[in-house]
């Protein structure tokens, strides 16, 4: 990869808006993390701590599971669909597509109906909450298929659609719990029924939009043979993804003791904020440069797969250094107390969520070139690594040796992809930007480390000063330009 920045120069066809809709995706994301921590209130405090757990099952299940549904081929989709020769091939694809998973969806909940019991009792530790089950399944299917619609439409770019469309079911879904957590007491089954009902209503029109697009539904196996090729290697980064990322919580577990495991998952979830930005920029990035690619404009992908690292790098830094001095403090707002950590665990996992957002970005490269097999090999070597020095490092140093482990592979992880994908895409790593990014976040740690202000609106305010000051610093070294806020107003790059 090249260390040269190519930000002096124009991008190829800058006007799509790329810093509005990644800002706009962040904003979402932000949003979902919100609901997630209002939802956390008013589910344990409208339903109970039981309500909670059944709700946090239901979550983590569809996360796992919804991949193997869809077979990740949403991520074909976007990767091809516009590329496609013709309409009418771009027509049998997504038919092709949402017909298979709803097919799968089918067989799915006729199995979910059949076995709801012993189901329920996998799920919940109780065979008596069938209803929790059926719910689950019905939920995981409307998901996977509303996962691949809103596939078709980033594929089409319309991502201040889907953007506002997906920020409107937040919305509403929230709304519709806190209706019935005040009118119908301890009753989470009628919650969680009109979220289903929301996401099958967001469905059906959504749907509906894309046959009123589409015309006649046509169905291609040799197009969903081609989507599988590349999907399908995808499938098993779920459980690696999840093995690299959360099974330190069981070595936590078994070595030490519940406590240090939740404080080790609370200090994680702040930290995953900083990730949010890579998500934000991957998002936005992958259909535009999957366009240049397809042209064979490999400069122009690189250029902006360089400008979507110098973006993240610009905003994690600082973040990073931010959460250091604050996250102690917030933390321990936040829990009321109950979490006291050690700065040393908030470095590392500080860190570790910077270094994983680079690498959500650099894999873009995989995508591009059709080499989806490295990332499962690339995983599964690493998620091995990560196990085995938590297994060593956890019972020695307790909790700060599971965030050493993950600091260490997600370093390894980055320079990995980056060196794997060297060949593939010229990649411009901003030195320089990265380089006064850091500099420039030193004032922003000791302003959150020694500003005397106290409590939680203390914290606020600290967070206040750091970003002022270091968007101050950031305009007067040119880590943010004029022409970038220019094209953030107005989607076009002075």
């Amino acid at each position: 990869m090249r260390r040269n920045d190519p930000s002096t120069r124009p991008l190829a066809s800058p006007s799509d808006g790329f810093a509005g809709h990644v800002l706009a995706r962040l904003g979402y994301e932000l949003l979902l993390s919100g609901r997630g921590l209002i939802l956390l209130l008013l589910i344990t405090r409208g339903f109970g701590a039981a309500a909670y757990g059944i709700w946090s099952q239901i979550g983590v299940s569809i996360q796992l599971f919804a991949p193997f549904l869809t077979l990740q081929l949403g991520a074909a989709v976007v990767r091809y669909l516009p590329r496609l020769g013709s309409a009418i091939d771009q027509k049998k694809a997504i038919y092709s597509v949402l017909g298979l998973t709803s097919l799968a969806s089918l067989v799915v909940i006729a199995a979910g109906i059949l076995a709801r019991r012993p189901l329920a009792g996998l799920l919940f530790g109780d065979p008596t909450l069938e209803t929790y089950a059926l719910l689950c399944i019905g939920m995981l299917c409307v998901r996977a298929l509303l996962f691949e619609v809103f596939a078709y439409y980033r594929a089409h770019k319309r991502f201040a659609f889907n953007t506002i469309t997906q920020g409107t079911l937040t919305v509403l879904q929230l709304l519709a719990i806190l209706f019935i957590v005040w009118h119908f007491d301890g009753q989470l089954k009628i919650a969680l029924g009109a979220m289903l009902g929301i996401d099958g209503l967001a469905l059906a029109v959504l749907s509906v939009r894309i046959v009123l697009r589409e015309r006649k539904p046509s169905f291609s196996w040799s197009i969903i043979a081609r989507f599988l090729r590349y999907s399908l290697p995808l499938v098993p980064v779920v459980l690696l993804t999840w093995v690299l990322r959360a099974s330190d919580r069981y070595v936590i577990v078994h070595y030490l003791d519940l406590e240090s495991a939740g404080a080790y998952s609370a200090i994680y979830r702040l930290a995953h904020l900083i990730r949010l930005f890579a998500h934000s920029l991957q998002y936005v990035s992958f259909p535009i440069i999957a366009t240049f690619w397809e042209r064979g404009d490999r400069a122009a992908a690189g250029e902006r797969l360089s400008l979507a690292v110098r973006w993240f790098g610009a905003l994690a830094i600082p973040a990073v250094a931010g959460l250091i001095g604050l996250g102690s403090p917030a933390l321990a707002h936040l829990s009321g107390g109950i979490f006291q950590t050690s700065s040393w665990l908030i470095v590392c996992l500080a860190i570790a969520e910077c270094l994983t957002g680079f690498s959500i970005l650099l894999v873009l490269v995989f995508y591009l070139s059709e080499r989806t097999w490295v990332q499962p090999t690339l995983y599964a070597a690493l998620a091995g690594l990560n196990v085995g020095l938590n297994l060593f490092w956890v019972p020695r140093w307790g909790i700060i040796g599971a965030a050493i482990s993950t600091c260490l592979s997600s370093l390894l992880l980055v320079c990995g992809v980056a060196w794997i994908g060297r060949r593939e895409l010229r990649i411009f790593i901003p030195w320089d930007i990265l380089a006064k990014a850091s500099i420039a976040s030193v004032p922003v740690f000791l302003l959150a480390w020694l500003l005397p202000l106290q409590g939680l609106a203390g914290v606020f305010a600290r967070f206040v000063c750091c970003v002022l000051v270091y968007g101050v610093i950031a305009w007067k070294w040119g880590i943010v330009r004029r022409e970038d806020l220019l094209w953030l107003r107005s989607g076009k790059q002075a």
